[in-house]
């Protein structure tokens, strides 16, 4: 069940969907849902989505995301400038079936790619369900290409069981990502919401599925110019666990998590200086991140991205 299209299948067929908006709340009900598309099916073909805003609350038992809850078939999705303004829910979630919650796509294992997009609502998973993975902009990707890029996450993210498990995750942008190939998979993007997971430390060793940008990141998989400022509950700041040394030039405000596969710490008395741009190593200021300026206030002097359409949008819900 979806917003605008419940299920949508192309064959061969190349197709653009532009400029929509969803204002109807769903509830409980079954699998692959989505703000704007429930289930996308694409055989050798791209279906793109630019522009698409999902406003209203949604709540689903298995795979549900703000903008599409169910990604599959061998061709390729893309969504440019769309965002998640509705609380994203999951009541039961199947562990064997690859269930996932995103704030904007809930589970993929067709090739996706994301771009520009912003997740503000919260991510909330039921207690002790069977979720394999929660993000704030992607749930689980399970493929071979996934690529979420200059993208943001203002929502919190919340999952809370009693044990770990393993190889699933919970992450700021996104949960679970594994099989990307040789695509970057998280690139230019960051995490302000908080990321709540089990009640306890990680039982795990050196493991740990709670992330302020991913939970767990997988071989092959990249992870470049990040930077999370979101409070992360017992986890680590940036990454939750990767197969691979597979993460550079990610920060994190100092005290929001462990310093797991981190580049450095931000100082708390950020001013948004041109002269602070000399703590983020190798990030573009000059085309895609931006320090100080009109919002500077409103990021709390942290970078934030040039080319975010919904970034500081605000849209209040009725009451």
């Amino acid at each position: 069940m979806g917003g605008i299209i419940g299920y949508l299948y192309s064959d061969q067929t190349d197709l653009g969907y532009n400029n929509l908006v969803n204002y109807t709340s769903i509830t409980n009900v079954g699998d692959g849902i989505g703000g704007i598309f429930g289930h996308v099916v694409s055989s050798q073909s791209t279906i793109s989505l630019t522009k698409v805003v999902n406003l209203k609350d949604l709540s689903a038992q298995h795979k549900i995301g703000g903008i599409i809850g169910y990604i599959s078939g061998s061709g390729t999705f893309r969504i440019y400038h769309s965002a998640n303004y509705g609380s994203i829910s999951g009541t039961a979630g199947r562990w064997d079936n690859n269930d996932a919650i995103g704030g904007i796509v809930g589970y993929s294992s067709g090739v996706v790619y994301i771009f520009n997009s912003v997740n503000h609502g919260n991510v909330n998973a039921s207690n002790n369900t069977g979720y394999w993975a929660v993000g704030g902009i992607l749930g689980y990707a399970n493929n071979n290409q996934a690529w979420v890029n200059s993208c943001c996450n203002w929502g919190d993210i919340n999952f809370p069981r009693d044990d770990e498990k393993e190889n699933g995750g919970i992450g700021g942008i996104i949960g679970s990502i594994e099989h990307s190939g040789k695509y970057y998979c998280i690139e230019e993007c960051y995490n302000r919401g908080a990321v709540y997971g089990q009640k306890n430390d990680t039982k795990w060793g050196g493991r740990d599925y709670r992330g302020g940008i991913v939970g767990n990141m997988g071989k092959q998989a990249a992870c470049h110019h990040v930077i999370n400022a979101g409070k992360i509950d017992k986890g680590n700041a940036l990454a939750g666990y990767l197969t691979d040394n597979n993460m550079e030039w990610g920060y994190y405000l100092v005290d929001t998590g462990k310093s797991y596969a981190a580049t450095g710490s931000l100082p708390s008395n950020l001013s948004g200086s041109d002269s602070e741009k000399s703590y983020y190593r190798d990030f573009d200021f000059n085309n895609i991140w931006q320090i100080g300026g009109a919002y500077n206030e409103t990021s709390k002097h942290l970078p934030y991205l040039r080319q975010c359409y919904f970034q500081f949008a605000k849209y209040t819900h009725d009451k």
